[in-house]
């Protein structure tokens, strides 16, 4: 059946539905393929370029003039500095763990740089898991990546709880922290409360994946987000 003839089995809405999703996926799965090329020409281009000219300008600090020796180690300090701030940006876009560990371990890191650049503790608790697919493993890591930086730019809290398991078929996901909450906000289990393109998205998202994703925020009782997914057939 060709594609047209697909269309022309749904009434209008439907077909706007499903060609905004079709967009949508397209549109996320471009954008992690950018990110993922950015992620790699920082890591080893940029950053190595940066590691050797450090290494290089090391052998030239030992010099006779005091005003030398100062700018060369200011140097050196600007260079370590800028080289951190980079390998936090490339990690931020895609993070070279996602290509090379587990789902557990990749979140399990998330929240310990969380914990140490914050000094917000999180308490990570994970069953241990089968292999999933790269979809799966990136929606749950943005997921989290997200959750956390709302955490830190908004929630005030002094505790935050990530928790991952699984079930007979499904893989659940939960975040939870005690900071300020939300006022308008509820429970939200549909697409269309979403009160913001970025809830949106994500719910959207988990959607694609055939799961989805809920929220729940009260003020002063903090924020819980749940999300599942159902596992692979072949797992």
């Amino acid at each position: 059946m060709s594609e047209m003839n697909h269309y022309s089995d749904l009434n209008e809405d439907q077909s706007l539905l499903l060609q905004f999703c079709q967009l949508h996926q397209f549109i996320t799965e471009k954008r992690e393929g950018e990110r993922q090329k950015l992620a790699q020409k920082l890591n080893d281009e940029v950053i190595q370029t940066l590691l050797a000219l450090q290494i290089q300008l090391s052998g030239q600090i030992d010099q006779p003039s005091e005003d030398l020796r100062a700018e060369f180690a200011d140097s050196l300090s600007s260079i370590a500095d800028l080289v951190e701030e980079l390998k936090l940006l490339a990690r931020e876009l895609r993070p070279l763990e996602v290509d090379t560990l587990d789902l557990v371990d990749i979140l399990e890191q998330e929240c310990l740089m969380f914990s140490a650049s914050t000094g917000i503790p999180v308490t990570f608790a994970a069953a241990s898991l089968p292999e999933l697919p790269e979809r799966m493993a990136l929606c749950f890591f943005r997921l989290v990546q997200a959750a956390l930086n709302n955490i830190k730019e908004h929630a005030y809290a002094t505790g935050v709880w990530v928790n991952l398991w699984i079930t007979e078929n499904t893989v659940v996901l939960k975040i939870e922290d005690n900071g300020q909450g939300l006022e308008t906000v509820g429970e939200i289990n549909e697409l269309v409360d979403a009160p913001g393109l970025t809830l949106f998205d994500r719910m959207l998202r988990f959607q694609q994946l055939g799961g989805y994703m809920t929220l729940q925020s009260h003020p002063d009782e903090g924020t819980k987000v749940t999300a599942v997914l159902p596992l692979p057939l072949d797992i």
